[in-house]
């Protein structure tokens, strides 16, 4: 997948993610993040479909593991429940128990119109 650090807006699902805003829009709705949780959905999206594991979410967003797993299963949690994720029916990011999280909802990118 894509290095999505230097998009500013793409797609996961029916939901446009606005990194650089800290939002995620669907339906004309926005959704405000914490901004470990935008870099959580980011990473996710960015490996959409593979298993990360709590301790590479750790390391690559928090930038350590003494923090133990509770910070990443707090964010997937606050995710989960800002975008009305059921974690026994997910449609978005499914946990995988004893293995990590992924991304299960296709990532996709809107065409950037020039504006003219």
């Amino acid at each position: 997948m894509d290095d999505l650090t230097d998009r500013s807006q793409f797609r996961i699902g029916d939901f446009l993610v606005m990194q650089d805003r800290l939002i995620v829009v669907r339906d004309g709705q926005e959704i405000k993040f914490e901004p470990r949780w935008m870099e959580v959905l980011v990473m996710l999206a960015e490996h959409a479909g593979e298993t990360l594991s709590t301790e590479r979410l750790l390391i690559e967003v928090w930038r350590s593991t003494v923090y133990g797993d509770n910070p990443v299963q707090k964010a997937i949690s606050g995710l989960q429940k800002s975008i009305g994720d059921a974690p026994r029916e997910s449609r978005y990011i499914e946990t995988v128990p004893r293995l990590g999280y992924r991304l299960i909802a296709p990532v996709s990118f809107p065409e950037i119109r020039p504006h003219i």
